[in-house]
């Protein structure tokens, strides 16, 4: 049994774990399926991979097209990476492929575009400069959702970097993700010590986290962004790099140290404050927070001010949060999860199984 204080051991001086096997995967259970389940899941991988396979065929035949009959010609040396681009307009969903109102995707565009001037993600260079240097494509990735009720078009410039053999990185791509046990010790904490449980999202979390001084990145930006003789030399991180993971945990931990925070050993995404002020741990850029009620808006507002965060809503009596997929309340001294009716759809599908809906003659109330 894994005690509080070989979690709460003093960090390394670099405050990072090193070795892999110093964090764990977060999920919640390994559950093993039912008796008579294993044939349902096998057609349901079956059909998954059959999916997968077909979304590759058919972009493959978008970039053929796209390339056209000298598309040979246009094939890029061996040193570079090569992949596929989207271009508009006219603009489609990346996850729905539905044509997007002109409108909405230039709005949602420019507010990635003055978030790139906020963090000073890039500068614009020759392509000379790059000579000797793998150059990364990038792409507009652009989703349609609901905010307020209020339909609006989320876009985001993403890198377009691919694993190939022979690649190193300075500093490799390992990235933590928190242990169960430090989620729940943050619970923990909040419901023995009544303290305020707060959940925070972390702001265009990679551009906010700079790029070690050894590391040199070009980028082809997007088709609408590019420039005649002009790439992109990256000073922030961007998503779709293998390394960008990584760089923000660093970012996130150094600031959080700079406060005062101490880090995890065996799960270096738990952090504390000395005291039982506070109890801390993040996953990707999702925060979760227990602070003791009269500390509560000053340690909020202290991280508020080394990194750009959103602190969304607060675990209470009084309503269900969501935090990783699963929804929270306050109950008593203590707290209660349950899951969504996705989380119960997925795993049908997974199954292959069909769920039939009957009305129950039970009474109204």
């Amino acid at each position: 049994m894994l005690k509080d204080s070989d979690v709460l051991r003093e960090p390394s001086p670099t405050g990072a774990a090193e070795e892999e096997g110093s964090s764990s995967s977060s999920s919640m259970s390994d559950e093993l399926p039912a008796a008579g389940a294993g044939a349902s899941m096998a057609v349901g991988s079956a059909r998954k991979r059959a999916r997968d396979a077909s979304m590759e065929d058919t972009m493959a035949e978008e970039e053929l097209h796209a390339r056209g009959p000298d598309r040979d010609a246009l094939d890029p040396p061996e040193s570079s990476i090569s992949a596929i681009n989207s271009f508009g307009p006219p603009w489609f969903d990346d996850v729905t492929g539905e044509v997007l109102p002109p409108k909405l995707v230039e709005a949602g565009m420019a507010v990635e575009r003055e978030r790139f001037k906020e963090f000073d993600v890039k500068e614009d260079v020759d392509e000379g400069e790059a000579v000797g240097h793998d150059v990364v494509n990038s792409r507009w990735v652009l989703r349609k959702r609901l905010k307020k009720h209020v339909e609006e078009v989320k876009a985001r410039i993403v890198g377009q970097q691919f694993r190939r053999r022979g690649d190193l990185i300075p500093g490799g791509v390992f990235a933590g993700t928190p242990t169960t046990l430090g989620m729940m010790l943050v619970f923990y904490y909040a419901a023995a010590l009544a303290m305020n449980l707060d959940i925070g999202d972390v702001v265009t979390a990679f551009l906010q986290a700079r790029l070690p001084d050894d590391v040199v990145m070009f980028v082809q930006p997007p088709g609408s962004e590019r420039k005649p003789g002009k790439l992109w030399r990256l000073k922030r991180a961007l998503y779709g790099l293998r390394a960008s993971p990584r760089y923000f945990q660093t970012f996130f931990a150094s600031a959080l140290i700079g406060l005062g925070w101490k880090r995890g050993v065996v799960d270096p995404q738990f952090f504390w404050l000395p005291g039982g002020l506070g109890y801390l741990s993040v996953h990707a850029d999702d925060v979760l927070i227990a602070t003791l009620p009269e500390q509560t808006e000053r340690i909020k507002q202290a991280i508020a001010e080394v990194m750009k965060i959103r602190w969304e809503d607060q675990v209470d009596d009084q309503h269900w949060s969501k935090y990783l997929g699963r929804w929270w309340q306050k109950s008593g001294s203590g707290y209660v999860v349950k899951l969504g009716s996705n989380y119960y759809k997925g795993l049908l599908e997974t199954l292959g199984l069909v769920c039939l809906l009957y009305t129950s003659p039970s009474p109204r109330d």
